[in-house]
């Protein structure tokens, strides 16, 4: 867990060491100390990230999270519901933003579903990425992740947009679903112009938006 509250760090480390399922294996206010507390031979399914730090403008910082370290899931949590720093962090391949000011047990949720390998976000951010877009001028009547907009997907584009929700990449799509990957490229590019989102980022945000993605019943083994 990496973050520059203490506070915040202190009451979340506590309701982390009272969970049955959770294991902290190192906490720091920085990246650079937090990587060095953690044991090479206990690196962390899941970082907890503060999304506040100055460090999370750069998005090789969250890249560096699963490269060379071999931990491919980072789990941001931020006081403010910024829509193009979720974004951002969904692009740099974050699998999760939720807000500080979320009750324990959804952050603790959050940690389970990010083990799991899937996607959360937290409503008010995933609000504020749809209402920025509607603001657009160049919105015009493409809302995105509005329910009239999914409801013209075919059966199979609402499994890939399931997928895309759970933050799966174009060859796990393709894997899941027994199809080549030339078909799923075309399945993600449809998917993504009836949703009236250019990025893959956006795409999620909008599944998520329509009710996609999640997964329950994790078992979580560090953080």
């Amino acid at each position: 867990m990496i973050d520059s509250h203490p506070f915040f760090r202190i009451g979340l480390r506590t309701s982390i060491l009272n969970s049955a399922d959770i294991e902290l294996v190192g906490e720091a206010d920085s990246f650079d100390e937090g990587w060095a507390s953690v044991d090479g031979s206990a690196v962390p399914d899941v970082v907890i990230v503060d999304g506040d730090l100055p460090e999370m403008t750069d998005s090789q910082l969250i890249r560096s999270a699963y490269g060379e370290e071999g931990c491919a899931r980072v789990l941001l949590v931020g006081a403010h519901a910024d829509g193009a720093r979720l974004l951002s962090a969904l692009a740099a391949g974050a699998r999760g933003y939720v807000l500080k000011t979320a009750a324990v047990d959804e952050i603790l949720h959050a940690i389970h579903i990010v083990a799991a390998g899937g996607v959360v976000v937290s409503k008010p951010l995933v609000d504020q990425v749809v209402a920025d877009y509607e603001r657009r001028p160049s919105a015009g009547d493409c809302h995105v992740a509005a329910d009239r907009t999914v409801g013209h997907l075919t059966p199979r584009e609402l499994d890939v947009v399931e997928l895309i929700a759970a933050g799966a990449s174009n060859r796990q799509i393709a894997d899941r679903l027994f199809l080549s990957d030339k078909t799923v490229r075309n399945y993600v590019a449809n998917v993504m112009g009836k949703l009236g989102v250019s990025h893959r980022s956006e795409a999620i945000v909008a599944a998520l938006k329509a009710g996609f993605g999640g997964t329950e019943g994790a078992q979580p083994r560090s953080a």
